[in-house]
């Protein structure tokens, strides 16, 4: 009797419902505790091996449905047979498929060669080529061309297309070129030089597209400084700018004069974007930058130390630029610009735009 009480007693601790797993777990009430799910079939054999007497499965059809975006079925037979039912609005078909396949050469390793799970890769060649080539990035161009150079190309085949677009307005790849070239020749006059830091003190605006392109079209390397940034940030980079280009080319800072207060005491020579002369503005520089180049810092956000300059070259701002136009079939008829200029995310939306002859707003 004592046996069979304690088996009764162990059998409350046999099976845990999902709900009462749910409630004891740190899962939201009303969220799913997993989201995929693995099923291996238990049919009968439609053929039995035996003589008469066995029960036996004929026309065996049936469909799938699952309450999971992703399940993975196991069906047995000759070959084994692996489904995957999927909830379209959170699995794409593609990417079910490529599980599949991953699926289909871990078991096709093991059965051929029994062996750890920990020695055989997920990935059949087919698959390692792919994402090898992915990893690189594809087939860019071998031939070296600045970002700059690029809108410039883009400026000769439509010069009147709407290039930058705000709430009050707006400016045409020809003006917005004619303008950036107006201020490298100021920048230059002022002493920049290839790979000379140039801060672009100023607001998310159409003068701040200008100051990007001026800057790199007179060789120099912009960095963004947001306005509204703490201005103990602002010190620090500024300090550190004047402090790492001590003995090679000196930093500016391109601002406007009614941001001109707000900037905190430098020994930095200040520019006002005002003081741009328009004169023989529709010809091109045609200062030539190295890829290896400095073409901008961009400051971390310091949330572990002091802010830290980031160097990006010329080479790495055009690979980034060419591998986004080559991954995306279309380039974006406008791109709102919505994150500040003084972080990196910015990079994408300004010269992914203006290098395919678009609208950035």
């Amino acid at each position: 009797r004592s046996i069979q009480r304690d088996q009764l007693t162990a059998r409350n601790f046999e099976y845990t419902s999902l709900a009462q797993i749910v409630r004891c777990s740190e899962v939201p009430p009303g969220s799913q505790l997993f989201d995929t799910i693995v099923v291996f079939e238990n049919l009968l054999d439609p053929e039995p091996a035996g003589g008469g007497g066995e029960v036996c499965a004929s026309n065996v059809d049936y469909r799938e449905y699952s309450n999971y975006p992703l399940a993975l079925l196991a069906v047995p037979g000759e070959p084994l047979e692996l489904i995957a039912v999927i909830d379209p609005t959170m699995v794409q078909e593609a990417h079910a498929r490529q599980i599949l396949d991953a699926v289909a050469h871990v078991v096709s390793e093991l059965a051929a060669e029994p062996a750890s799970l920990s020695n055989i890769g997920i990935l059949g060649k087919p698959e390692q080529t792919r994402m090898l080539e992915f990893g690189r990035g594809g087939d860019l161009a071998s031939k070296f061309e600045s970002a700059q150079s690029c809108f410039e190309r883009v400026v000769s085949e439509t010069p009147e297309a709407l290039a930058l677009r705000t709430e009050t307005s707006s400016l045409s790849y020809n003006r917005l070129n004619a303008a950036a070239n107006s201020l490298a020749r100021m920048l230059v006059d002022a002493g920049t030089r290839n790979g000379s830091p140039v801060v672009l003190y100023l607001e998310r605006s159409i003068d701040a597209i200008v100051g990007i392109l001026g800057i790199l079209k007179a060789g120099g390397a912009y960095v963004p400084l947001d306005p509204y940034f703490p201005q103990g940030r602002i010190s620090q980079v500024l300090d550190d700018l004047d402090r790492e280009f001590a003995h090679s080319a000196r930093p500016l800072i391109l601002t406007h004069r009614s941001l001109a207060e707000r900037l905190p005491k430098s020994s930095i020579t200040t520019l006002m974007i005002e003081d741009v002369q328009r004169e023989d503005a529709a010809s091109n520089l045609g200062i030539q930058v190295a890829s290896e180049q400095l073409a901008y810092i961009v400051y971390t956000s310091g949330s572990t130390g002091k802010p830290k300059g980031v160097m990006v070259s010329h080479g790495s701002l055009t690979a980034s630029t060419q591998a986004r136009a080559h991954f995306y079939p279309e380039s974006p008829r406008r791109y709102l610009l919505l994150s500040s200029l003084a972080t990196d995310s910015s990079v994408a939306g300004v010269f992914w735009t203006l290098t395919s002859g678009t609208t950035l707003m």
